[in-house]
């Protein structure tokens, strides 16, 4: 039984069973300051067979993107130091964003129409679901890793 404290869309009492990870499959990158969402979206990719690297702060993020391939970007809005958005605003700058969430407990509509206008696929505002992120997600893991088990 988990400890974790349910969150809309789970199933209560169970959990899918993990999905093998796929080679070659880019990892996710989590810039997520709050600690349990941070864990509950490394879970989710954990039990969709994807890699996560996990990053507190923007400044991390960006060094990261410079650096590195990434299936996408889930974002937090507020990190600290540097705003979710402003995060994707500078990323988009760069030419270093690959395709993104940005995920908010207070969200508003400029704040949504500056990540679209960014790059952001989505915007979603608290409470979210995980089928929600998922919906996202499996189209690039279909793209970049076409052999890969994307049942619901």
């Amino acid at each position: 039984m988990s400890r974790h404290p349910p969150h809309p869309g789970a199933a209560v009492g169970r959990e899918p069973p993990p999905r093998p990870a796929r080679r070659g499959a880019p990892p996710l990158l989590l810039v997520v300051h709050d600690p349990a969402l941070r864990a509950r979206l490394a879970r989710l990719a954990d039990r969709e067979g994807l890699c996560a690297r996990v990053l507190g702060g923007a400044d991390e993020a960006l060094a990261a993107l410079g650096g590195a391939r990434f299936l996408a970007l889930l974002v937090e809005h507020a990190p600290p130091r540097l705003d979710g958005v402003s995060l994707l605003e500078e990323a988009a700058r760069r030419g270093i964003l690959p395709p993104a969430l940005l995920l908010t407990e207070q969200g508003d509509v400029a704040s949504a129409v500056r990540a679209i206008r960014a790059g952001a696929l989505d915007y979603l505002e608290a409470p979210f679901s995980d089928s929600q992120i998922l919906r996202q997600l499996r189209p690039l893991r279909a793209a970049q890793c076409p052999d890969a088990d994307l049942r619901p």
